[in-house]
């Protein structure tokens, strides 16, 4: 087998984690009645295999709340918001003309 790299490492921990918590906020028993499984096939399923397995496929665990933004954009967004602040026209920040 060959190594991973810490990277690979810490998303796999992160996403067992995230999905330890997860069920343990959701009840294993609604998350087989969601799935159509036994409640029993949820407690065996092993969670770090399936933390290293999304981790393998690039992804992470995150709460369905949550929202992601292209890391392009948001260092955009932090490029016009210092243009913004370094602005010295401070009619820019007069709302009533």
């Amino acid at each position: 087998m060959t190594e991973m790299s810490p990277d690979f490492e810490a998303v796999s921990r992160k996403n067992h984690t995230a999905i330890l918590r997860a069920l343990a906020e959701a009840k294993q028993v609604h998350v087989a009645e969601a799935m159509g499984l036994s409640e029993t096939t949820i407690s065996r399923t092993d969670k770090e295999v399936m933390g290293r397995f999304l981790a393998a496929c690039g992804l992470k665990v995150v709460p369905i709340a949550h929202k992601s933004y292209d890391a392009a954009y948001i260092d955009a967004l932090r490029v016009m918001a210092g243009v913004g602040l370094r602005s010295s026209d401070e009619s820019l920040l007069e709302w009533d003309k």
